[in-house]
């Protein structure tokens, strides 16, 4: 992707310090500071959404189900971790 040789990936992967390490590692740096922008803007959208129309719901039916609703969320996240 970057147009690196092999040695020179290896080299990032174990930290060991080459004669373009610094140009390489900023590059990889750089790309991976953005993917993992996008990835929190895309995580956090549908949370807000979601709080948007739980707030409506609680209004309306009452708080207990929006408050239950992540725990079912966490016990979810926890399984996947676990077991996958």
């Amino acid at each position: 992707m970057y147009g690196y040789n092999q040695s020179l990936c290896e080299d990032l992967v174990a930290a060991k310090i080459s004669p373009n390490f610094t140009e390489a590692e900023h590059a990889v740096s750089q790309d991976t500071s953005k993917w993992l922008f996008y990835q929190t803007v895309l995580f956090s959208l549908p949370s807000a959404v979601v709080t948007l129309l739980m707030g409506i719901y609680g209004d309306r039916y009452g708080r207990r189900v929006p408050l239950i609703m992540p725990l079912f969320g966490q016990a979810l996240g926890v399984y996947e971790t676990v077991y996958t």
